[in-house]
C-alpha cells in the first residue's frame, strides 16, 4: 500500500516505483533548468530536457559527454558543489561560448557510489545587470567626488565652473569664479 495524491492505495513495489520515476520525470521534464545528476568520476547519468535550450546538447548527447565539457572551470574528475560557489562557474555550450551560472548542487551515496546531482541556471541576464550596476554605482562615485570639487551652474550665456565652498574650507583654499 501506498499513498499517491493523497489517497491510500495498494500497490506493487514495482509499481511504486514506476509511479516514483515518472513523479521524477515529470517533475524534471517541466523545469526549465538543466537538471543533471553525475558521478564522483564526472560521468552524467541523467539531463533534463532543459539541457538543451541551455547548452545546446540534446539530452542523448550530454549523457554521452563529460561534465568537462559542460563546467570546464570545475576541477577535473571531481565534482564539490561547495568550493565552486566561491567563484564565478562558467559553462560551455555546444557551440563553445561560454557563460555564467548559477550552481546548486546536492550531494546523495546510493548504493555506496557517491552521485551529485545539480540544477544550472542561466546567469547572463543575471552577471549583465549586476555589471550595469557596478558601473552605475562607479559613476555616481566620480559624480559625487566631481561635486566635492566643483559646481557647474548653467547661465543663459553659458557655464561657469565655481569651487565648492566646502572643498575650498577643507583644503585653505579661495573659492574663485572663473
Amino acid at each position: 500500500r501506498t499513498t499517491v495524491f493523497g489517497f491510500v492505495t495498494p500497490v506493487s513495489a514495482r509499481e511504486e516505483l514506476e509511479i516514483l520515476r515518472d513523479s521524477y520525470l515529470t517533475l524534471s521534464e517541466t523545469m526549465s533548468d538543466p537538471i543533471l545528476q553525475i558521478t564522483e568520476g564526472f560521468v552524467i547519468l541523467f539531463a533534463n530536457s532543459a539541457v538543451q535550450n541551455v547548452f545546446g546538447y540534446s539530452r542523448e548527447e550530454a549523457g554521452q559527454l563529460d561534465m568537462q565539457v559542460l563546467l570546464p572551470d570545475a576541477p577535473p574528475g571531481e565534482f564539490r558543489p561547495w568550493p565552486i560557489y566561491q567563484r564565478p562557474v562558467f559553462g560551455r555550450r555546444k557551440d563553445g561560448s561560454r557563460f555564467p551560472i548559477e550552481l546548486s548542487a546536492a550531494d546523495a551515496q546510493v548504493d555506496g557510489q557517491g552521485l551529485h546531482t545539480g540544477v544550472l541556471k542561466d546567469a547572463t541576464e543575471l552577471h549583465r545587470e549586476k555589471t550595469q550596476l557596478m558601473l552605475a554605482d562607479r559613476l555616481v562615485s566620480i559624480g559625487m567626488l566631481a561635486a566635492g570639487v566643483v559646481q557647474v551652474r548653467g547661465t543663459a550665456s553659458g557655464s561657469v565652473l565655481v569651487r565648492n565652498p566646502r572643498f575650498s574650507l577643507a583644503f585653505s583654499s579661495p573659492r574663485t569664479v572663473r
